[in-house]
C-alpha cells in the first residue's frame, strides 16, 4: 500500500500518556474502489486521515490523538466543515477481537455488532466496512469482540 499520512505541519509532538502505544498503528475502512479511507495513529500523539477513491484524495486531516474514558478522540488540526461527521467522526471505541484491533465511531457502535450478525466481520481481506489495523485481518479471531466500558466515561472530563 502506498503511504497516505497527512503531514505533520504544525504539530508540536506532546507527551505519550500511557496506554496510548496498544492503539498505535495503521488503520484502513473501504472497499478498494470510491472508499478508502485511512487512519494512522502515531506514537507521537499525532495522526493523518485520508479518504482517496478512484478519483484521488477527497479529504485529508491531521491533528493529535488521545485516549480519554476508553475512547479514542482526535483533535483536529485546523478542522475544515464537516456538518455531519461523514468523514471523521469521533470518538471512536476500539474494539478488540482476539488479537484484532477494530476502530468503530461510539455513535455507530451497533452497526459494528450486525456487521458481525451479518458476516462481514471477521474479514479476511484488507476490504471492510469497518476501521481495522493493517494486517490484522490475517489473524485468527477467536471468542467474542469485546469492548471498554464507557458507561462511566462522564466521570473522567
Amino acid at each position: 500500500m502506498e503511504n497516505h499520512d497527512a503531514t505533520n505541519a504544525g504539530l508540536e509532538t506532546p507527551p505519550q500518556p500511557n496506554g496510548m502505544h496498544e492503539y498505535e498503528g495503521r488503520y484502513y475502512l473501504g472497499d478498494g474502489l470510491g472508499v478508502n479511507l485511512y487512519l494512522s495513529l502515531r506514537s507521537d500523539g499525532t495522526f493523518a486521515f485520508s479518504w482517496d477513491g478512484c478519483m484521488g484524495t477527497y479529504d485529508e486531516r491531521a491533528g493529535r490523538w488521545r485516549v480519554e474514558g476508553g475512547l479514542i478522540h482526535l483533535d483536529i488540526l485546523e478542522p475544515e466543515p464537516d456538518p455531519d461527521g461523514r468523514t471523521m467522526p469521533t470518538p471512536y471505541v476500539p474494539i478488540r477481537w482476539g488479537p484484532r484491533l477494530y476502530l468503530q465511531p461510539e455513535k455507530d457502535l451497533p452497526q459494528f455488532f450486525q456487521f458481525v450478525e451479518q458476516g462481514f466481520e471477521p474479514r479476511d481481506e484488507i476490504h471492510g466496512l469497518v476501521f481495522l489495523r493493517d494486517g490484522d485481518w490475517e489473524l485468527e479471531v477467536s471468542g467474542n469482540p469485546v469492548t471498554p466500558d464507557i458507561t462511566d466515561r462522564g466521570a473522567s472530563r
